[in-house]
C-alpha cells in the first residue's frame, strides 16, 4: 500500500501539521524547485494561523468561564467562592504573520508541487508530514491521546487529539468514593471542566479518563487514566 498526500482536516492536527512543514520546508526548497514566494507567503500564512487558533480556543475557555461565573453571580450559595471577574486578553498592537485565506488548500497546493518534482521521495515526504498510508485507521483502534492541566482559573483542561472522530467522552474520579463518573461529552480537542472543586487543605486529585465517539457511538479504547491535584480557590487565600 503506497504512501499519498495527506493534509489533516481538524484544526489541532492541521496545526501541528502547518507548523511542521514550515519548520522543514525552507531546507528542501531548493533541492524541490519550490516557488519561493508561495513557501514565505504561507510561512507568514502559518503564524497568522497559528494565532488565530489560540486565540479562538482562549476565547472558548473564556466563555466558559464567563459563563460559570455568571451562573454563580446569579445562583450562587454560600459556600462557592465568586473569585475574580474572567478577563479576556486583548489583541496584540501588531498581529504576527500576514493572514492568509484556505491554508489547507494552500498546503495541499505545496504538498503536490513537492510530490510532482522528481527529486522529491518518500523520506522527504514523511519528514515534511505531508504523507500517509492511503488506508485510514479503523475507529475501533482509535486511543485518545488525554491530557491535562490546570487552567488561569484553577479548572482542570483536558486535551485529546479529534482527528476522524467526532469527539470524546470525559469520565472523572473525583475521589469521592463514586469512582468514574461521566462528566461530559467534548466536541472539541480541549475541554474544561468546570465541576466545583471541593474545599480541602491539601487539596484534591481527579483522575480523568477518555474514550472516542463516532456516529454517535462509542468507540476505541479507553485513554491511559490521567491525574491532577486541583484547590479550591478558597483554601489558597
Amino acid at each position: 500500500m503506497g504512501l499519498n498526500i495527506f493534509i489533516e482536516k481538524a484544526e489541532k492536527p492541521f496545526c501541528d501539521q502547518s507548523n511542521n512543514v514550515c519548520a522543514k520546508i525552507l531546507g528542501y526548497s531548493d533541492k524541490l524547485e519550490l516557488d519561493t514566494a508561495v513557501v514565505d507567503a504561507f510561512i507568514q500564512g502559518n503564524s497568522f494561523l497559528q494565532f488565530v487558533h489560540d486565540k479562538s480556543n482562549e476565547s472558548l475557555l473564556y466563555s466558559k468561564s464567563l459563563t460559570k461565573f455568571k451562573e454563580t453571580v446569579f445562583h450562587g450559595n454560600g459556600a462557592q467562592d465568586l473569585g475574580n471577574m474572567p478577563v479576556l486578553n486583548p489583541l496584540p498592537v501588531k498581529l504576527p504573520g500576514i493572514p492568509m485565506k484556505n491554508m489547507q488548500g494552500a498546503l495541499l497546493n505545496i504538498a503536490k508541487s513537492c510530490k510532482d518534482n522528481s527529486n522529491f521521495n518518500d523520506t522527504i515526504g514523511l519528514d515534511l508530514g505531508i504523507l500517509k498510508e492511503g488506508s485510514p485507521a479503523k475507529p475501533e483502534d482509535g486511543t485518545p491521546n488525554l491530557t491535562v492541566k490546570l487552567a488561569s482559573g484553577g479548572h482542570p483542561i483536558l486535551h485529546a487529539t479529534k482527528g476522524e472522530y467526532q469527539g470524546y467522552q470525559v469520565w472523572r474520579d473525583s475521589n469521592d468514593g463514586k469512582g468514574f463518573i461521566l462528566a461530559n461529552v467534548s466536541l472539541y480537542a480541549d475541554y474544561l471542566d468546570l465541576f466545583t472543586i471541593p474545599v480541602a487543605i491539601t487539596g484534591t486529585v481527579w483522575n480523568y479518563k477518555a474514550i472516542y465517539i463516532a456516529k454517535g457511538e462509542v468507540v476505541g479504547k479507553w485513554s491511559p487514566i490521567v491525574s491532577i491535584l486541583v484547590f479550591n480557590n478558597s483554601t489558597t487565600k
